[in-house]
């Protein structure tokens, strides 16, 4: 499921990577965007921004998306130390 952050064009440090592999688990579970927003209670039409890169996801609403995907604790925490090590390279620059 998360795989290692591949070289792309990214939002804001590396996000879109994060966008990408949830947005393949959301199709491949057959979920709807209005599906994962009554999950999430995050809006449709702010889920969709996030999916084409239009808004940055918080951190927050990352970790709702994939408990709604029920992307398992081990996954999520690998998404979460991902984050972590982001911000401090971000920091340091």
């Amino acid at each position: 499921m998360y795989v290692i952050l591949k070289a792309r064009d990214t939002i804001d440090g590396g996000y879109m990577y994060i966008i990408i592999k949830l947005k393949e688990i959301r199709e491949q579970k057959n979920l709807s965007l209005g599906d994962l927003a009554k999950k999430t209670g995050i809006s449709k039409s702010h889920l969709n921004y996030i999916e084409k890169g239009e808004k940055e996801p918080s951190l927050s609403m990352i970790i709702r998306i994939a408990i709604a995907l029920n992307i398992d604790e081990k996954e999520l925490y690998k998404v979460v130390k991902w984050f972590i090590k982001t911000f401090r390279n971000k920091l340091k620059n």
